[in-house]
């Protein structure tokens, strides 16, 4: 019997390995970690009396949530109050479980981090999260990083923790989801389109999802393959002077940059990067609880980008281009969540913003922007916001219950 599979996933993850106690960041602190059934079930029988075990009792308790609880997370581990970190951690920042008994002793959320694998419609994906600094730097600093590959893969290496998703169903038969695979490919294909910047390129695909939602809308969605086809063979180079004339709005782009920072978190996650750009922000563009209204702010805004962020893009433009189709292709976008494709997109567009932002500020404290500092960055940003539900009820709030949601709005915000 062939226990194998072909497994679609982004060049870079074959160079992955885990750095393990050399790791600038630790993936275990600062968000829930959930243990499955079968694993609890294998801590509870280690010997009583033991200091594991002791901790065991301690930290590890069943969850009883009636929202989460499901057997990939039956218990949830207590991290240390003090640290933030899991208190299975030795004075060597290894897990205790594999150095004691090995790596079968690890949960499935442990064992497969940063790995994202999904079965899609019988296929297999799988991706990294750019949570992880490792994952960030194979993944942003080569511009072939996230050209795809289809390798073989054992069956038994993926198949845990995984997410399924069939838009085969009978439950999406008259809706966009069907031809999930159709609009994928269409979307991956204009993420890459170097002959546009990355902005333009998600104003681009802005345009077809609103033409996939008129034909959902309009319950013609059997149209939407043959929609996609003729858009991108249609765009045309002269569609790049239109965006350009497009004026950039810094002062939306503040506002709703001050919304996200403003979010109070609940863990103990320290990221030294995120701390930096939020106290930079609020020196440079926050005036009594708002954004200044100052012209030298916006004048400053511009001149960090036009002297760092612009060029590095210039000599680098992979660098977004990977970070923007890694979070496409490992969200499963665009239905992220059962989100609407609609959804899907403002979120995309408010991750590259607010990155941007992000980075921005940072260049204010080091006068620099270099590779070490986009990386920190980028993985600072992911860990904080990308597996975070206030920041995506802010999403939600700043473009839905206000009425945000606008091609112009979004346009707005991703602008420079």
């Amino acid at each position: 019997m062939n226990n194998k599979v072909n497994v679609l996933m982004p060049k870079y993850c074959e160079s992955f390995k885990c750095t393990a106690e050399k790791c600038q960041s630790h993936c275990c602190g600062g968000w829930a970690i959930f243990i499955d059934k079968n694993t609890y079930l294998k801590y509870k029988k280690l010997p009583d009396g033991t200091e594991l075990k002791k901790k065991i009792n301690k930290y590890i308790s069943r969850n009883r949530s009636g929202l989460t609880s499901t057997d990939n997370q039956y218990a949830k581990i207590a991290f240390d109050e003090q640290t933030g970190l899991c208190p299975f951690l030795d004075e060597s920042n290894l897990c205790e479980f594999q150095k004691q008994y090995g790596e079968s002793y690890l949960c499935k959320a442990c064992a497969n981090f940063p790995r994202i694998t999904s079965f899609i419609d019988g296929s297999v994906d799988r991706c990294l999260d750019l949570s992880c600094p490792e994952a960030a730097r194979l993944a942003l600093f080569s511009d072939d990083a996230l050209d795809f590959i289809n390798p073989e893969m054992e069956l038994d290496q993926i198949k845990k923790n995984c997410t399924i998703l069939d838009f085969g169903s009978k439950e999406y038969a008259d809706k966009a989801q069907r031809y999930f695979w159709d609009i994928r490919i269409g979307s991956l294909q204009i993420l890459k389109d170097r002959r546009f910047t990355i902005e333009q390129r998600l104003v681009l695909i802005g345009l077809l999802y609103k033409r996939i939602l008129k034909l959902e809308q309009d319950n013609c969605t059997g149209k939407i393959p043959e929609e996609i086809e003729g858009y991108i063979k249609n765009i045309d180079y002269s569609v790049k002077s239109m965006l350009d004339d497009v004026k950039p709005r810094i002062d939306i782009q503040l506002a709703f940059a001050l919304k996200a920072f403003n979010i109070k978190f609940t863990d103990n996650m320290k990221l030294e990067a995120f701390e930096e750009a939020v106290e930079q922000f609020e020196l440079l563009f926050k005036s009594n609880g708002h954004i200044s209204s100052e012209i030298m702010a916006f004048d400053k805004f511009e001149e960090l980008y036009n002297e760092y962020l612009r060029p590095y893009v210039k000599q680098k433009p992979y660098v977004l281009e990977n970070f923007i189709i890694n979070i496409f292709f490992s969200k499963t976008m665009p239905f992220e969540d059962d989100n609407s494709i609609w959804d899907s997109y403002v979120n995309l567009c408010a991750y590259l913003a607010l990155l941007k932002i992000m980075v921005v500020c940072l260049t204010a404290k080091y006068g620099k922007l270099d590779d070490e500092l986009m990386l920190k960055a980028v993985f600072s940003f992911s860990r904080r916001y990308l597996h975070n539900q206030a920041f995506s009820d802010v999403l939600k709030e700043i473009f839905f219950t206000q009425g945000n949601d606008s091609m112009a709005y979004v346009v707005s915000i991703i602008n420079n």
